[in-house]
């Protein structure tokens, strides 16, 4: 479906600009200070809570991904694979759904 591709492409778009706007915001005001990044990142239960949820979904997501490859016959499915790792889960799964819709 044309509309559920597009959908997709948007939403690769936005999970790159969204999060990597809020990272450099972060990195004008305070520098590249990775100690005071790493207390940010960790100093509350609910950051905890936070990366705890999106280090499942990023697993969970490599394991859809590695299954589902085949069966749906998505080629270059390393490519969402390298996004989640380098960019991002809210890059690496919408690349995979519009990978996977481009193959139907």
């Amino acid at each position: 479906m044309k509309s559920m591709k597009n959908f997709y492409l948007v939403m690769c778009f936005l999970g790159v600009v969204l999060p990597y706007y809020q990272l450099i915001a972060w990195i004008t005001e305070n520098g590249f200070d990775l100690n005071g990044m790493a207390n940010e990142l960790f100093q509350s239960r609910i950051a905890m809570f936070g990366w705890a949820d999106l280090t499942l979904s990023a697993i969970v997501l490599v394991a859809f991904i590695l299954y589902d490859r085949i069966r749906a016959g998505v080629r270059y499915f390393y490519i969402p694979l390298l996004a989640t790792l380098f960019i991002g889960l809210s890059l690496g799964l919408p690349l995979y759904l519009y990978m996977r819709e481009s193959e139907a």
